[in-house]
């Protein structure tokens, strides 16, 4: 469960250009997990190159810091974002995201909280999405989107925390 305040600003810097930048606090609070108790905080910017009216572009990084009663829970993470949208003929519309990661854990990982593992957790993090949809295909506002996604975890405790994981998912949107 968690609380939290966003805020944010999207100045234009022409009309093909845009900048969204954002901070976000979070109070992290679990019923039957206190050591994972604490906050989170974040700082993001995308800058975005409409290309054409039918085409985009954008570049963004985060960081976002975790920090938990436990230190061994507490986390840095730096992110770079990449994609492209597109608006194709016949109605149909795509959105490509790439993205790279790097977490970096506070304390040494301990098992269970019985056995020390004797390192300082550290992961690296690749993501792909690729949405697709039919822009005339809507209900009550609502369209229905396909989308597929890919996370890549490796980490430097590769027993417990890598692996690969596929979705695919069929999103309803609504847009405000």
């Amino acid at each position: 469960m968690g609380q939290w305040r966003t805020i944010g600003i999207k100045p234009l810097l022409n009309p093909n250009w845009q900048l969204s930048t954002a901070a976000e606090y979070t109070k992290q609070r679990y019923f039957d997990s206190t050591a994972q108790n604490g906050n989170t905080k974040l700082v993001s910017a995308t800058l975005v190159w409409a290309r054409t009216p039918r085409q985009f572009f954008y570049l963004g990084g985060d960081f976002n810091r975790e920090t938990t009663k436990v230190k061994q829970y507490g986390s840095d993470t730096k992110s770079l974002r990449i994609g492209w949208g597109q608006e194709w003929s016949k109605g149909i519309s795509s959105r490509l995201g790439l993205g790279f990661s790097q977490r970096h854990y506070k304390d040494q990982a301990v098992l269970g909280g019985l056995i020390p593992l004797g390192k300082v957790r550290k992961d690296r993090i690749f993501n792909v999405n690729l949405t697709l949809w039919k822009r005339d295909w809507h209900l009550f506002g609502i369209t229905p989107k396909l989308q597929f996604s890919y996370r890549k975890q490796k980490s430097n405790i590769p027993s417990l925390y890598s692996y690969d994981r596929q979705n695919l998912n069929l999103i309803f949107e609504k847009s405000f």
